[in-house]
């Protein structure tokens, strides 16, 4: 059942016109509304609930789906989770027939129980996003399209909602501010150019992100990797060996946290998850089979909410105006070291020697390498 969304905010007081920069950072505040930020931080999820949590730019649609994107890493992970539930379900439920009956599913009968898991007009509205969802009327206590539940988040560890599993998508961070820089300006209504890099670092820097600071938010959650509902995902990993991933990801998320598996949702013994299955999500992950769909994959139904919230005119967001997340360029590793000033790149990485270092992880690399030795 849809819930009915809160109001927008009134409009801001009579002021001078404001700088793109400024202009950015108050849409920005007011994308999320109070009451949806505590409907998503309070909700009490199922032990068997799934979050697909990164730092902005860092991979959700991927991993809700799997893809190559130029939105973040939770748009690959997303994908690749959704992909995978989806598979699960139906090999489970052709399973579960097949011994109630003593034999294969009738081609009826299996047709019956099949998911098919690209039937949504948007990501969004079958991976909800925590903190947005009552914002877009949306109830995450709603069933889904079939189990574990799957939810998008970028919050911060001591911020998400606890009692479920989550799979963590970390990334190079100097790559994750050149695709926020190329991102959320634009998803803003703020034209290109308008705000430079160094604009831009600013204000990420003095707090403009929702998600606080990227190093943090990699931190809070590598401080969590002993639990054994936490997954740590890279996301270079999944430009470079995808098949693997999925193939963890599958086991975290029908398993038990380590892969050994204990009957959640699709799981039990009622099938095998296979090479096929997995050469399947590949497939359906690629970057040419999402951009075909990239409607599905443009964020439109989170953003048209967002539209009334901050009050941008529709009509500006027209045509090539329009923010999608499967884009040619997107999700390049090392996009950030040549897309960004010298000057710049060393002011990053300064605040990763101040946060990262500490902890132990002289570089990017490092934690990288820190993150699958995890799971050998």
């Amino acid at each position: 059942m849809a819930e009915e969304a809160p109001p927008p905010p009134p409009p801001p007081p009579p002021s001078r016109e404001m700088t793109p920069l400024e202009l950015m950072r108050h849409r920005n505040d007011l994308m999320h509304s109070a009451e949806s930020i505590h409907a998503g931080r309070s909700f009490a999820p199922r032990p068997t609930d799934v979050f697909i949590v990164t730092y902005p730019k860092c991979g959700t649609t991927w991993a809700t789906q799997a893809r190559s994107i130029h939105r973040a890493p939770y748009d690959r992970v997303g994908v690749v989770c959704h992909q995978i539930r989806c598979i699960a379900s139906n090999a489970s439920c052709a399973a579960k027939h097949a011994a109630a009956m003593g034999g294969p599913a009738s081609g009826a009968t299996a047709r019956a129980h099949v998911v098919d898991a690209m039937a949504f007009g948007e990501i969004t509205q079958v991976v909800p996003w925590d903190i947005l969802a009552l914002d877009c009327g949306q109830r995450l206590d709603d069933e889904q399209v079939c189990d574990p539940r799957l939810f998008k988040s970028h919050e911060r560890w001591e911020n998400v909602a606890k009692g479920a599993r989550y799979v963590c998508v970390v990334r190079d961070p100097l790559d994750v501010f050149f695709s926020f820089y190329n991102f959320l300006p634009a998803y803003m209504g703020i034209a290109p150019g308008k705000i430079t890099h160094e604009e831009f670092a600013d204000a990420i820097f003095a707090g403009a992100s929702h998600s606080g600071h990227v190093w943090a938010h990699f931190l809070g959650y590598w401080e969590q990797r002993a639990r054994e509902d936490v997954l740590l995902v890279c996301f270079e990993d999944m430009k470079e060996n995808l098949a693997r991933v999925v193939e963890r990801v599958a086991r975290f998320i029908l398993g038990d946290g380590n892969g050994n598996g204990d009957g959640n949702a699709a799981s039990a013994s009622a099938f095998e998850w296979t090479s096929a299955m997995t050469d399947e999500v590949c497939e359906k992950s690629e970057f040419e089979y999402m951009r075909s769909r990239a409607a599905q994959f443009d964020d439109h139904f989170v953003r048209e909410e967002m539209w009334r919230r901050v009050r941008i005119d529709e009509n500006e967001w027209g045509g090539d105006k329009l923010v999608g997340k499967v884009r040619e360029g997107g999700g390049k590793v090392g996009g950030g070291k040549e897309g960004m000033s010298a000057e710049l790149r060393e002011r990053i990485e300064k605040r990763w020697d101040e946060v990262m270092r500490p902890a132990g992880f002289e570089a990017y690399a490092d934690f990288r390498a820190a993150i699958n030795a995890l799971y050998r």
